[in-house]
């Protein structure tokens, strides 16, 4: 057994393909979660951070449905289609983690969605909010920053609205608590989607 077998060998599987149909076959080092959150992190800086300044901008100069609602689109399909074209996103690619199927191939189009539900849930939410925000006169009356903090400070949300920006977040974070226990590294979202996060070696 080389070194490398050794160091990976409590996160690696090696089966044949009979063993499990729903499981990679081969030598498979499982990504960690730190790896993943690292991954994530990188995202938000490249992506996300440059999408919320330009949510922002219009948020509070210029107030215009549909360029909020592209932003909200690429936000949303940004991880699911790099993942179905390349197997990662920006972040996966420089941590070196890949989303493969049971095959240990590249994930369906399919699966790449069904692994990005809180995202896509956040969407709707997302362009809910703007939608009711947008069709609002004091919103669309409010000008340049002061004016319209203002109206968002008389018009804040209350009760369970008040944190409805937040559950596509706390789903992701149950989802991805699952990893710790499980022994492939797989999230929630990871198992019903049938997909496995692993090395890129």
């Amino acid at each position: 057994m080389s070194i490398l077998e050794q160091q990976f060998k409590p996160n690696q599987l090696k089966m044949e393909n009979d063993v499990l149909d729903e499981t990679p076959t081969g030598n498979i080092v499982y990504s960690d979660y730190w790896s993943r959150l690292g991954a994530s992190v990188l995202d938000f800086i490249f992506l996300f951070i440059p999408m919320f300044a330009l949510s922002m901008y219009n948020t509070f100069y210029l107030k215009n449905f549909a360029f909020i609602a592209l932003v909200i689109l690429i936000m949303t399909l940004y991880k699911p289609l790099l993942e179905y074209y390349y197997g990662a996103t920006w972040g996966k690619m420089i941590v070196k983690i890949k989303v493969v199927d049971a095959k240990n191939e590249m994930i369906s189009i399919g699966q790449a969605f069904i692994r990005s539900f809180p995202g896509i849930i956040g969407l709707f939410i997302g362009i809910y909010s703007t939608y009711v925000m947008h069709n609002n006169d004091g919103f669309l009356d409010a000008e340049g920053f002061i004016e319209t903090s203002e109206w968002f400070a008389e018009n804040a949300p209350t009760g369970i609205a008040a944190y409805r920006d937040w559950i596509p977040t706390g789903i992701l974070f149950l989802s991805s608590l699952l990893i710790f226990a499980d022994a492939q590294r797989q999230a929630f979202h990871d198992k019903v989607a049938k997909t496995f996060v692993i090395k890129n070696l």
